[in-house]
């Protein structure tokens, strides 16, 4: 085992495109966007001094809100489409009623572009989500294009950024899913690169010590709505 610090890594960062990173931020970030994970009731953000790998591929962190225990997993796969390989994240949160007496859970999931406070030297820090070799300081390109005129929409449980699919939860079993998209109006200065959008607000009723899982894929680049079935290959892997 071993642990992620985002307080001591070199400032010498590494451009590796078609990997995830965990940022500092505790977001998943992608090509072009990071998920934005967040726990309770009023949402809190998930801002912890360090993850830790108790395996390879995996970044885990725990956290406890309201007497619910919240561990949150995130991974890497990928899907061979003949001679084109796709990389996806995945985000797991289990949520544990540690309490004697019954509880809600709520777990937030939301999608920004950019971020405030990164990127800086150039791209996006973080960690590469990555099996082999061990996760190491790296970053993304942060010259993808922002349109302030796109149009953001769920279908399907997959929350989609002009026909292409940014994220997408397929199995919520045991969870109520509530979705809010946050629309931009002329003339498109209420909807920055740095806006969340696209929120999902999964909320289950635990009893004592019961426990339930929620995963959330993440393609390293959209995939478009016609080559959904690409990510649905996955569902069968999992």
């Amino acid at each position: 085992m071993f642990h992620v610090s985002f307080f001591a890594y070199h400032l010498s960062l590494l451009l590796l495109p078609g990997r995830m990173l965990l940022t500092p931020d505790s977001c998943l970030r992608g090509a072009e966007g990071e998920l934005m994970p967040w726990v309770g009731n009023p949402p809190s953000r998930i801002t912890p001094p360090a993850w830790q790998s108790s395996s390879a591929g995996i970044i885990e962190f725990a956290t406890l809100q309201d007497g619910c225990r919240y561990h949150l997993s995130i991974s890497q796969t990928q899907i061979n489409a003949g001679t084109e390989t796709l990389a996806v994240g995945i985000l797991d949160v289990t949520a544990v009623n540690l309490t004697p007496t019954d509880l809600t859970s709520t777990v937030w999931i939301s999608w920004r572009q950019a971020s405030l406070q990164w990127p800086s030297l150039g791209g996006w820090r973080g960690f590469l989500v990555n099996p082999n070799p061990a996760f190491h300081p790296s970053s993304l390109s942060s010259e993808n294009p922002w349109n302030p005129a796109w149009t953001w929409y769920f279908r399907d449980q997959a929350f989609v950024r002009n026909q292409e699919i940014v994220y997408w939860v397929p199995l919520f079993l045991g969870w109520d899913m509530e979705t809010t998209v946050r629309l931009s109006e002329l003339p498109y200065r209420d909807v920055m690169p740095e806006t969340p959008v696209g929120f999902s607000r999964f909320t289950s009723k635990l009893r004592p010590n019961a426990r339930l899982t929620l995963r959330v894929w993440v393609p390293y680049k959209p995939i478009p709505l016609e080559r959904r079935g690409l990510l649905e290959t996955l569902l069968s892997k999992s």
